[in-house]
């Protein structure tokens, strides 16, 4: 159960979602990335030119909540003019997902928070309905209504429009996505941009084993300048955390997780 220093202090509960996080990878046995050149975010042209992931084991893609969480990864048309309509099939994954993260220890702590301050229905099963009007429900972007939703934002990513009427990418922050996305050929991975980690002076050349990363990368021609993303948690790490902070966090939410400090916004 969340602590009392647990239910005040959002950076105290985050920390202990990532203590949670048992299906989380590790580098070196789980995956191995090949990070190649850094570069600062407003430097062009490309810096790697072998894919990040030099390997991943996809048998932890047979786990319950990984094998859950890639059905949902064909429901949604990343073009911001097009409306997204969930069939009734792919509600029933999306209500797969959120059942199967919220039997795992990090699903659980996050309705235990809510429900200690009494802001979640003691139900596993309403509070899932709550999770997916957060998650799936649709809302307009570009020139669609219904073209975006939470879930297709943060963790697939999905075509913005800028300022000057020119495409590119907004979101995609799931390093699953990327790895697939990557694998066959849609995603040309172009160099990391390295946070500052605990005990890493500046300069120092990472070594592999972020567990955060921002990277640059045109995915089926339109760039996306910076996205950061954890590499090797679980899906459901993801959606408590980023749940968690919808419901309770600030505008900028600083926090040390893993080996860096991080401002999730």
């Amino acid at each position: 159960d969340p602590t009392p220093e647990e239910l005040d202090d959002i950076q105290l509960a985050c920390a202990k979602l990532w203590q949670l996080d048992h299906n989380r990878l590790q580098a070196g046995k789980d995956y191995t990335l090949n990070l190649q050149g850094g570069k600062s975010i407003w430097q062009k042209g490309d810096m790697a030119k072998e894919r990040l992931f030099e390997s991943v084991n996809e048998e932890v893609f047979n786990r319950d909540t990984y094998r859950a969480f890639m059905q949902l990864l064909d429901n949604y048309d990343r073009s911001t003019s097009h409306e997204d309509r969930l069939s009734a099939h792919e509600v029933t994954e999306s209500y797969a997902f959120l059942n199967e993260c919220m039997e795992e220890p990090c699903g659980i702590y996050l309705h235990k928070a809510r429900d200690s301050k009494k802001l979640a229905p003691q139900s596993m099963r309403s509070f899932c309905q709550q999770l997916f009007k957060v998650w799936f429900k649709t809302f307009g972007r570009g020139e669609a209504k219904g073209a975006s939703s939470g879930f297709e934002h943060v963790f697939l990513g999905e075509e913005d429009t800028t300022k000057e009427g020119k495409l590119t990418i907004a979101g995609f922050h799931n390093w699953i996505q990327f790895y697939f996305e990557e694998r066959c050929g849609h995603l040309d991975y172009q160099g990391y941009i390295l946070p500052k980690r605990r005990g890493r002076k500046s300069g120092d050349p990472p070594d592999g084993s972020e567990s955060f990363l921002s990277v640059q990368f045109e995915w089926e021609g339109e760039m996306k300048p910076v996205s950061g993303m954890f590499v090797g948690v679980s899906p459901e790490f993801e959606l408590a955390l980023y749940s968690l902070l919808y419901y309770c966090g600030q505008d900028d939410n600083k926090m040390h997780l893993g080996d860096v400090d991080l401002n999730i916004r």
